[in-house]
């Protein structure tokens, strides 16, 4: 059996599950802004022995979480490293994040 770590975050001023490309000014490079921060990140942690599990497409950033102070995100178990390592999780910053954040969007009250 595998781990596996759903996560939603519900707006509640729209009353639905909020999707993490509405958190970005459309058209921006969040995915990459947020996936080479990550890659880093598990690199760091030597916790990166597949990349594609990292690479900068939606399906593998799914399980997010905001933060009072970063985007945390959550790789599920053999996305980028064998059970043993555990979940890996990074915390990306909102620094890192400001320039491609949409400032009206349910990030723009935690960068203030």
């Amino acid at each position: 059996p595998n781990t596996q770590i759903p996560t939603v975050t519900f707006d509640l001023a729209a009353g639905q599950a909020a999707a993490l490309g509405q958190l970005f000014n459309p058209g921006s490079s969040y995915l990459e802004t947020i996936a080479n921060f990550c890659m880093d990140d598990l690199r760091q942690q030597d916790l990166l022995q597949w990349e594609e599990g990292a690479q900068a497409v939606e399906e593998n950033y799914q399980n997010w979480n905001i933060t009072p102070n970063s985007l945390l995100i959550t790789f599920n178990d053999y996305q980028v490293a064998p059970h043993a390592a555990g979940i890996p999780e990074v915390d990306v910053p909102y620094g890192i994040l400001r320039p491609v954040a949409n400032p009206d969007g349910l990030l723009g009250r935690f960068m203030q």
